[in-house]
């Protein structure tokens, strides 16, 4: 069995579960843990009672984890997103917190071998297998944001892989107790964006259990797009290597439902592709996203 985990309130429901239908639509032996941000975010996933996914509410995580919580102050990635979006800064730094705490949650409390993190606005194009093939028997695994620019951190949240392990484990209490702790001993080398610029400091001091998961795995952003190459045939090229599309990871996309039109990444300067195939993967998610409206 193939273990996820997500979040998202109810205003990215629909992001959500279009996740969900991706992740099913390419593998067969797929498990994803869902924890709502919000009660109507429980309710409806717990009425649509879709049979491989688990809502879990946000109480459950704030219960076992209380101090984790209490004092939340936005980063600056939050506070600009905030100017960018309107999006509440300390919302976000909420979420963020939970890339951590949640996938730590399940290691502790539900009976699997692993749990592979994933934002709620990534659209799989590919089964999950080319995740386990880049991280092979490494412990924990991870993304590169595959830009030039690296103030935010090498390292996207939005792909994680973590087995349930000691080396995970001791890897997620150090990741937890940076997120929680304003002012830390680590926050003004890695502290700078939120959860992700942390993940340096994991590879830093578990660089014998650390894996980047990328070799297999094509997967593009608004950020990069600039920093790849396409075949006329529907796939990428990342450092002269030709990989399939696995997936994108669809951060700031607007939709137009009515139009059935959209914007890309405006946030990340992206407003469309000129690559067609990709325009038509654009649309895919598109679709899916109004279908679960």
């Amino acid at each position: 069995m193939k273990y996820i985990c997500t979040l998202s309130d109810f205003k990215y429901l629909p992001r959500g579960l279009a996740l969900i239908d991706s992740l099913n639509k390419h593998n067969k032996d797929v498990y994803v843990f869902y924890l709502c941000m919000d009660q109507k975010t429980y309710d409806a996933l717990t009425q649509k009672n879709i049979p491989n996914v688990e809502p879990i509410p946000v109480s459950e995580i704030l219960q076992a984890y209380p101090d984790a919580f209490s004092n939340v102050i936005p980063s600056s990635v939050s506070l600009q997103v905030e100017k960018d979006t309107g999006e509440s800064a300390v919302s976000n730094e909420f979420h963020y917190r939970m890339s951590s705490h949640f996938p730590d949650f399940i290691l502790r409390n539900r009976k699997v071998d692993h749990v592979i993190y994933s934002d709620a606005d990534i659209y799989f194009y590919q089964p999950l297998d080319s995740i386990y093939n880049d991280v092979g028997d490494k412990s924990f695994g991870v993304v590169e944001h595959r830009i030039e620019w690296t103030g935010c951190g090498v390292y996207n949240v939005g792909i994680i892989y973590m087995k349930n392990d000691s080396h995970t484990l001791d890897i997620l209490t150090l990741w937890k107790y940076c997120v929680s702790t304003p002012k830390n001993e680590y926050e003004e080398v890695y502290g700078v964006c939120s959860d992700q610029k942390y993940l340096e400091l994991v590879e830093l001091k578990f660089k014998d259990h650390f894996a980047i998961i990328g070799d297999t795995t094509g997967h593009l952003a608004p950020w990069n797009l600039r920093y790849h190459m396409f075949t006329p045939d529907g796939k990428l090229v990342w450092k002269d290597v030709v990989q399939e599309l696995v997936y994108f990871h669809f951060s700031n996309f607007i939709p137009n439902l009515t139009s059935m039109t959209y914007q890309l990444g405006p946030r990340h300067g992206v407003m469309d592709t000129r690559i067609p195939w990709l325009q038509e993967k654009c649309f895919e998610y598109l679709k899916s996203i109004k279908d679960n409206t």
